[in-house]
């Protein structure tokens, strides 16, 4: 197989950020876009039906959305994460879970901080598939201090979008191609599922501020980290207005126990409420990944549904 390239060499910030000076309307509630949908606490997720797949992430609901879909031996998973011994651990449990019938895994050390050349290095080096059925853009930072990526933007905005938007620019290419193939069972069903965050609406009100993305402290943490996850819901956006061949949303997986990393930060008053207030709502990583899973692998007439009928808190809306 030829290793994605895309139209790489020319890449630019540009390419991955639309403009956007406002929330936009697209994303209010109940919109295709960006769906909140829960799924009952006992249930499992529904089986994928596609045989390729790249979740990013080795901890939390990215190493749960992992085990889930091993759980249904689809012909191979790709998954992405920093840590490479953390990668390893995420292997290993598959395959003590799934014994003989765990399908293919690979791990690809990606940093989503680091430069464009060393996210195509690291695809180039580790993937290796004629086809790519469904892309999970999950793994993130939330509320850290001030930073710069590699190339200079603000260290949120650049891993919890930048970096996937790369990621997805150049497998993008091997994503079209595959939605026209439909010799193998889940042809021509391919999907791209962005993981936000109700946390976009922390965003600045005038949306994402261009201007300011390569400094490291321009407004608040939870400023940054809330234009970071606007970003995400308007990607999933532009990339269904562009590539209709391609199924694209974006999700929320609801209040999650997950490990954003050591250099998360709380305030101290969000640390003296949470107890009395988020704790008990709190769900562990699987159900966590119940969400991202479903918007993977449902029959697609189910997104057209549940659109039109869920609520942010994915009780049935009124008709």
């Amino acid at each position: 197989m030829t290793t994605p390239t895309s139209n790489y060499s020319d890449a630019n910030v540009n390419d991955v950020v639309q403009p956007c000076q406002r929330h936009p309307e697209s994303i209010k509630e109940g919109h295709f876009h960006y769906m909140r949908l829960v799924l009952h606490p006992c249930s499992p997720p529904p089986a994928p039906k596609s045989p390729s797949h790249i979740p990013t992430g080795t901890a939390g609901i990215g190493k749960a959305a992992v085990l889930a879909l091993a759980a249904h031996r689809p012909a191979r998973i790709y998954f992405t994460g920093r840590n490479a011994s953390a990668g390893s651990a995420v292997i290993s449990e598959a395959q003590k879970l799934h014994s003989c019938a765990c399908p293919p895994l690979t791990f690809i050390q990606c940093d989503l901080s680091s430069s464009r050349e060393s996210i195509r290095a690291a695809l180039a080096e580790k993937f290796h598939s004629s086809r790519l059925d469904i892309l999970i853009a999950n793994a993130g930072v939330m509320a850290i201090p001030p930073g710069l990526t590699d190339e200079g933007f603000e260290l949120q905005f650049g891993t919890n979008y930048l970096g996937h938007a790369v990621m997805l620019q150049l497998l993008r290419p091997l994503m079209l191609r595959t939605a026209q193939d439909t010799s193998v069972g889940g042809g021509g069903d391919v999907r791209f599922v962005a993981v936000s965050s109700f946390g976009h609406t922390m965003a600045p009100s005038s949306g994402i501020e261009f201007l300011k993305l390569k400094l490291p402290d321009a407004g608040t943490k939870w400023q940054r980290y809330g234009q970071s996850k606007l970003a995400d819901i308007l990607l999933a956006k532009g990339m269904a207005k562009r590539y209709p061949d391609i199924l694209s949303v974006s999700v929320h997986p609801g209040l999650v126990k997950r490990e954003l990393g050591p250099r998360a930060e709380w305030s101290v008053m969000m640390m003296l409420m949470q107890p009395l207030t988020l704790t008990p709502l709190y769900k562990g990583p699987e159900q966590g990944a119940h969400n991202l899973l479903w918007a993977a692998t449902t029959a697609k007439e189910n997104f057209w549904r549940a659109a039109s009928t869920m609520n942010r808190w994915g009780r049935r809306r009124a008709r």
